[in-house]
């Protein structure tokens, strides 16, 4: 079993970052912000930043490692950046390292659409970790496509793939070229890149589909939500390793898996099990570094 770490969207203030095995994010520092509706992360520079949700602005909260436990890795609040309501990080979800080492985050919103508005469904982008200083903005990526409800984030080196839960389609971004044409998906969600050819695409009902990248084409289903055993209430954050997929149960507050078989694209019979029950919700879950 590959050691992960989740978040959660509730919890107390310790335990709303955890690893598989309960080790939560600590901090020494008087300063340390409220851990709450955390969901994006990201290790970048030996380091892990994730994105806090809450209130009326958002923020990315930076961490180093630490060694107060015996095993695997805990982690040490560092430093707050992005929280300037100016900088339209509202209700942040997701966020990547993309284009020049620059960092793009997604930005929520159920009751905006107009993706103009500074509280509406935007883009951010931010210099690169290693060069960022707190509170540094560079641009807003806006108005073309228009987003509904933004969701996930994945880049695959060329293209950035953005999950537009409302208007059913996942977004396939350029650097300075207008976009390509939208991978048409139920509710896309949670996006995930194995890092050579297939993105894989979650659905909060439905499951996860798989999109083969060089071949283009119409996404198939990888995994289905409710025929899978056990059967997942709420499909939210997943990753892949060669022989198991990890997934997310939002509302059914578990971590399954599932075995994958290898191939073109890979597959899996769906037949895993509950690895873990969760305090919360959990959002995202990804590999630890």
């Amino acid at each position: 079993m590959s050691r992960f770490t989740i978040s959660l969207h509730g919890g107390s203030a310790s335990t709303n970052l955890v690893h598989y095995d309960d080790e939560p994010l600590q901090s020494g520092a008087t300063n340390e912000p409220e851990f709450h509706e955390l969901r994006g992360f990201t290790v970048a520079g030996g380091k892990l930043y994730v994105l806090n949700a809450t209130g009326a602005t958002g923020s990315i909260l930076e961490f180093a490692p630490c060694s107060m436990f015996g095993t695997g890795t805990a982690w040490d609040y560092v430093t707050t950046f992005g929280n300037d309501p100016a900088q339209n990080l509202v209700h942040p979800f997701d966020l990547v390292v993309g284009w020049n080492g620059n960092v793009y985050v997604s930005n929520q919103s159920s009751k905006q659409s107009d993706a103009s508005s500074a509280t509406g469904n935007v883009i951010t982008v931010y210099a690169g970790f290693t060069a960022i200083s707190p509170g540094a903005y560079v641009e807003t990526i806006s108005g073309d496509p228009a987003f509904t409800q933004l969701r996930g984030l994945a880049f695959d080196g060329t293209t950035l793939y953005a999950s537009d839960t409302g208007a059913n389609v996942v977004q396939r971004l350029q650097n300075g070229a207008p976009p390509l044409s939208a991978i048409a998906v139920n509710e896309p969600d949670h996006l995930w890149y194995d890092g050579s050819r297939y993105l894989f695409i979650g659905s909060e009902d439905d499951g996860i589909s798989v999109y083969d990248i060089q071949k283009g084409g119409t996404p198939t289903r990888f995994l289905d939500a409710k025929k899978a055993t056990p059967a997942i209430a709420s499909t939210a954050g997943f990753y892949l390793t060669t022989n198991h997929v990890y997934v997310a149960d939002r509302k059914g507050n578990a971590i399954n898996w599932y075995p994958v078989q290898a191939g073109s694209p890979p597959t899996t019979t769906g037949k895993g099990s509950t690895i873990l029950a969760t305090s919360d919700n959990p959002e995202f879950i990804w590999p630890n570094p």
